[in-house]
């Protein structure tokens, strides 16, 4: 049995430019899939869910800002024989010093560790 692979984190994008235009944007991450007997879990897993969302190409078109990073946590799967799947970073910044950017982070779930059996050493 697979352990709990949490909710997926949404990340809203509001912002507007030097021409006072106003964007709004949103990025679902997955956090890691729990590990099952014999099988590490997968990283950045957005399940159960339908929800889609932008690519990161689209919202740097879409708003005045540029995504420095978004990548796989080194170790954030925990211990264990089997571990868990990899958290994800994100990292934004503006293109234009002109406007403003606000991001909600809506992170549910995501504090939820699950200790595996044995305490996640097994």
């Amino acid at each position: 049995m697979r352990a709990y692979s949490g909710l997926p984190r949404v990340l809203i994008f509001w912002a507007s430019d030097e021409e006072r235009r106003d964007f709004s944007e949103m990025l679902l991450l997955g956090g890691g899939q729990g590990a099952g007997q014999g099988s590490d879990g997968r990283g950045a897993l957005l399940w159960p869910t339908s929800a889609p969302s932008s690519s990161i190409e689209l919202m740097e078109q879409r708003l005045p800002m540029e995504v420095l990073e978004k990548g796989l946590v080194t170790d954030s799967g925990g211990p264990g024989a089997s571990r868990g799947g990899m958290a994800t970073r994100v990292r934004v910044r503006r293109r234009e010093a002109a406007g403003t950017m606000t991001c909600q982070v809506a992170p549910e779930g995501g504090n939820l560790p699950v200790r595996g059996l044995h305490r996640g050493l097994s």
